[in-house]
């Protein structure tokens, strides 16, 4: 936000020495003018002296000339008015020497006066301008009163807002713990047109994770969590380690060297929000703000199974390749997907398929033999392996069929890292004079084996 008392302030020194030096530009030029016109008035007096000894002296040789032709010359009185005439001349010569001195300072004094006369013009026009542009800050800064006073109240009833959503995390066990604090972003915002508190958004941070988890498909497979500070670098073994059978007492084992790796898991924020409006919460009229954070959780958690979903079918082993009109499903298949692990050694701890809601109920009408006889599922199971179904896993039409994938994931490879607690903030935009609610949090994923996730691309599903 712009300083305009400092600004203001320092338009106003700018304006007092641009006076200033007006003030002193109009000394000079006043001196000036007084010696121009003293000079032009001893320049006069000298031009009428010249005059007169030029006249002088024009009669003086008429003079002399007359008494040289006589016929008599008196060469006494001849000299005699040589020598006057030389006087005159004289004289008239050191007059023509001031006058030339005169008019020299005359000139110059004219020169500087106009010198002067030009910088008072440059001063006068910069001080319009300058005078234009206080006018206009000061406009400026009683906007900017004006707006204080408005954040000042948008603050209050953000911090209503705030109160009411604390209220409703405290009184509703499953929503939170309790670790409350609060802290100031600054974000950038060079248009001050954007309303009140466009500059500085209040963020209060809770500790909001209780029930998150419990949400995500991550806590029905038992996922591994660890928490860090922007980067986490797991180590794994990729070798299997050496096993030898039929060893004699003494007998080395030829050892095998461990071949390690790292997976690193850094945090990228995941976010989703609502907006309400300003005039709701002047009339106090929202309402709900419980099943408010529910919904917001339900739809963060949504996005993390999204990305966790994502992580997962990455580099996947492809149990099967796609068809042109997809894959039938049947047990074999799916003994396969869980087959493509154990030959990697992979370890079968809490594993599950996850699926969509369209293959889940395909595989109610699924048959072991094919047609008819035990059903490879049981409501909940494959072979006593749970079914995981989610929304996520959408349809898509393949050939003449619509098709589903479906994973078959060994959680004990699989990791998350959360980094830091779940945000709640509160922010006032102004451009369209509503509040906004965010939920933020800063996960990761990643297996540190591609071969604990089994994929196929596209079972078909059956016709409803």
């Amino acid at each position: 936000m712009s300083n305009y008392p400092m600004m203001i302030q320092n338009l106003k020194d700018v304006l007092g020495n641009n006076h200033e030096e007006r003030s002193a530009k109009v000394l000079e030029m006043d001196s000036l003018d007084k010696t121009i016109q003293e000079n032009t008035t001893k320049l006069e007096e000298i031009r009428s002296l010249i005059n007169g000894k030029e006249d002088e002296l024009t009669q003086s040789n008429q003079v002399l000339t007359e008494t040289r032709s006589q016929d008599e010359v008196d060469a006494e009185k001849v000299a005699q008015i040589e020598t006057e005439t030389r006087g005159v001349e004289d004289e008239l010569s050191t007059l023509k020497t001031q006058e030339s001195e005169l008019s020299t300072e005359l000139d110059a004094a004219k020169a500087e006066w106009r010198s002067l006369h030009d910088q008072l013009d440059l001063l006068e026009a910069d001080a319009i301008q300058k005078q234009e542009e206080l006018r206009k800050i000061e406009e400026k800064n009683m906007e900017n009163i004006d707006k204080a006073k408005e954040v000042q109240t948008v603050q209050s009833e953000k911090r209503s807002l705030s109160n009411e959503i604390f209220q409703a995390i405290e009184e509703n066990k499953n929503l939170a713990t309790f670790k409350l604090e609060e802290r100031n972003f600054v974000i950038t915002n060079q248009d001050d047109s954007a309303g009140p508190a466009s500059n500085l958004v209040p963020t209060t941070i809770v500790d909001f994770e209780k029930g998150l988890w419990d949400l995500t498909i991550l806590d029905k497979l038992g996922i591994k969590k660890h928490n860090g500070k922007g980067i986490l670098d797991i180590p794994y073994v990729i070798t299997n380690p050496t096993a030898q059978y039929g060893l004699k007492e003494g007998e080395q084992l030829a050892y095998t060297d461990l071949d390690t790796a790292k997976l690193r898991l850094e945090g990228k924020r995941v976010a989703t929000g609502m907006r309400i409006s300003r005039a709701s919460v002047i009339n106090n009229t929202v309402v709900g703000i419980t099943d408010l954070l529910m919904e917001l959780k339900e739809a963060l958690a949504a996005k993390i199974d999204i990305q966790f979903y994502a992580k997962l079918k990455e580099n996947a082993t492809v149990a099967k390749a796609g068809a042109t009109n997809g894959n039938p499903i049947n047990a074999k298949l799916l003994s396969k997907m869980r087959l493509t692990q154990e030959e990697m050694n992979i370890r079968q701890n809490g594993t599950a398929y996850i699926t969509g809601p369209a293959l889940k109920q395909t595989l109610y009408h699924t048959f072991e033999d094919g047609s008819n006889g035990q059903r490879v599922f049981d409501g909940n199971n494959i072979n006593g392996v749970p079914v995981i179904s989610t929304a996520m896993v959408k349809q898509a039409a393949k050939g003449t069929n619509m098709v589903q994938e479906m994973i078959y994931v060994s959680p004990s490879y699989v990791h998350m890292g959360i980094f830091g607690p779940l945000e709640v903030q509160v922010r006032y935009e102004g451009d369209t004079d509503e509040y906004v609610i965010n939920l933020n949090t800063y996960v990761d994923f990643g297996k540190t084996h591609n071969e604990s996730v089994a994929v196929v691309n596209d079972f078909v599903v059956a016709p409803k």
